[in-house]
């Protein structure tokens, strides 16, 4: 049992996609990444901690937000749960996540989650207020778990963002000071290029933090144990660019591969 106030104050929201193709990757993900995030900005806790005594003034604060694609016809597109200031309580939130269903769709309502974070973040600075807490001295972060791609589509159900996209509402993360994190279990171009987005057009440092070789674990304002790079995850520092080049590399061409095939692509 432990009573401790914090140094780090934090507004913490947890975007993440509700599907199957999702969910089947999520107890690697939270074992790898959620757990070690949630530790970091609640320091003394430990996942196997019964008990957690902690000022709620000097708490760190959680949202969580999962968003659905267009095949869940009779669910809300996006569903938010919290605030929470006990890191147990977040943690078996998430374990208890419908992440099913998604239909045969490729992509999902991202731009509705990530509109969705920004009204729960409007939220808790409010609640800072009422417990007089000055918010200039709080961060706050965005971190995005998905597996699908965007819709192209742009907000439609969130009335304070309506008709924003997905790139938009990114870059109103950079504009408002809040650090935007993703992690996935695979990479994806358009996840690359959000980041950047996020991040006043950065490029993606060269920092490996993914555990697994594909997944794909970008991070700002806040850093887990890093890793030492694969000589096969190159694409993982490349940016968009680079891993779009990669996947547009067709088989048959590397060691083994077809020569003549691949003096007719060296030559185009």
């Amino acid at each position: 049992m432990q009573n401790m106030e914090l140094d780090l104050v934090a507004d913490v929201v947890f975007v993440i996609e509700a599907t199957a193709v999702n969910g089947a990757y999520m107890n690697e993900l939270k074992s790898n990444y959620i757990v070690p995030t949630i530790e970091h900005f609640t320091k003394g806790w430990q996942v196997d901690d019964g008990e957690y005594l902690i000022s709620e003034r000097h708490a760190t604060q959680y949202g969580i937000v999962i968003y659905r694609t267009a095949a869940n016809l009779l669910d809300p597109a996006v569903s938010t749960y919290g605030p929470f200031v006990w890191p147990k309580q977040v943690l078996e939130t998430i374990e208890h996540l419908p992440l099913v269903g998604g239909g045969m769709d490729s992509c999902a309502n991202m731009s509705e989650g990530l509109a969705t974070a920004h009204c729960c973040f409007e939220d808790m600075k409010e609640r800072r207020t009422r417990l007089m807490i000055d918010a200039l001295n709080v961060q706050r972060h965005c971190i995005l778990i998905c597996n699908s791609p965007p819709y192209s589509t742009p907000v439609m159900e969130c009335w304070k963002h309506m008709g924003k996209t997905v790139e938009q509402l990114a870059g109103l993360f950079h504009e408002r000071k809040i650090n935007f994190s993703i992690i996935a279990p695979r990479k994806m171009p358009v996840l690359f290029k959000l980041f950047m987005k996020a991040d006043g057009d950065q490029p993606v440092a060269a920092k490996n933090y993914a555990k697994n070789i594909r997944h794909l674990v970008l991070l700002k304002g806040y850093h887990l144990k890093e890793r030492p790079p694969s000589p096969n995850a190159n694409t993982g520092n490349v940016g968009v660019a680079g891993l779009m080049a990669n996947q547009m590399v067709g088989p048959g061409v590397g060691p083994g591969g077809n020569p003549q095939m691949q003096q007719q692509q060296q030559q185009q």
